[in-house]
């Protein structure tokens, strides 16, 4: 099965995915951990591509089967194309997930990086244990991006140039207060959202996925690596330094704290454009698995 993207949303989601997880954790999880050995209904909270069910379906027991749930139908349409020639039983519903109400009851229910995205994103937690049965698993897999920042190294820059983790904790602490989105610490936040919930038997697992852009590998390992890390949101051109700066005011920086970000951004921008070809760049993706039990 080949996922080739109709838009730019498919194609971020087609390398973005890709360069998260090696197959063979999500094959330990499975096995090891989760200890499924027979066929499950899984339901996929903000689906996207269906990537989710392209990682399990071929590593859980046969029959298994894979629901996904997005508002966005040219992913969906993207989603259904893919699995279209496949051999495994799938159903895609576009709904928004904030409107969506469990219709029918799963083993399992999942997400990837989707409760960073959404405000009150333990409604959608609580909408996801409502659509399980009972000793049915919800799993959640959400990037901390505090975690991330911090874990990310380029070889041929002082990392202080390029990030400035005390200030952008302020942008995170004022979306929490303010907008009730958690995605600058939802990774953590999930496990205790899981408890206040009342699921049981909660744990948490750390993704072991280190992306390392060495230009000195293999060549289409590098390329692929380039594109995926390109791909993302935080790579994009800063714009205009007064309109950089303007913003950060907007959202609570003082104007010393607003210069050093926005210093730090088009450092990091500067980078990144002028060495992803060339340089070494270690990225850990610091993907926190949490999973409890109805």
């Amino acid at each position: 099965m080949n996922i080739s993207g109709t838009n730019w949303s498919a194609e971020y989601l087609k390398d973005s995915r890709t360069a998260m997880w090696n197959d063979d954790y999500m094959e330990f999880l499975i096995e090891r951990v989760w200890k499924i050995n027979k066929p499950v209904n899984i339901v996929d909270f903000g689906c996207g591509v269906g990537f989710m069910g392209l990682m399990l379906l071929p590593l859980l027991p046969k029959g298994s089967t894979y629901t996904g749930i997005d508002a966005n139908k040219t992913l969906l349409s993207e989603a259904e194309n893919i699995f279209k020639d496949s051999p495994y039983k799938t159903n895609f519903i576009e709904k928004d997930l904030i409107e969506y109400a469990p219709e029918k009851k799963y083993d399992i229910a999942v997400c990837q990086t989707v409760l960073q995205h959404i405000p009150n994103p333990k409604k959608i937690l609580e909408k996801m244990k409502n659509s399980v049965v009972d000793g049915g698993r919800v799993i959640c897999v959400e990037i901390d991006i505090i975690t991330a920042i911090a874990a990310e190294y380029f070889h041929g820059i002082k990392q202080s140039e390029t990030k400035n983790l005390t200030n952008y904790q302020k942008i995170v602490e004022k979306d929490e207060i303010e907008k009730d989105i958690h995605g600058g610490h939802i990774g953590m936040k999930v496990p205790v959202f899981m408890q206040e919930l009342g699921l049981k038997n909660i744990d948490v697992r750390v993704n072991d996925y280190v992306q390392f852009i060495n230009p000195m590998g293999d060549k289409k390992k590098h390329e692929k690596d380039v594109r995926s890390y390109m791909s993302s949101p935080k790579t994009k051109n800063p714009g205009n330094r007064e309109e950089n700066l303007s913003g950060y005011i907007e959202r609570g920086y003082t104007e010393k704290e607003a210069e050093e970000q926005s210093n730090c951004q088009f450092a990091f921008y500067e980078y990144i454009n002028k060495n992803i070809n060339h340089d070494y760049i270690l990225s850990a993706r610091c993907l926190f698995i949490s999973y409890g039990v109805k």
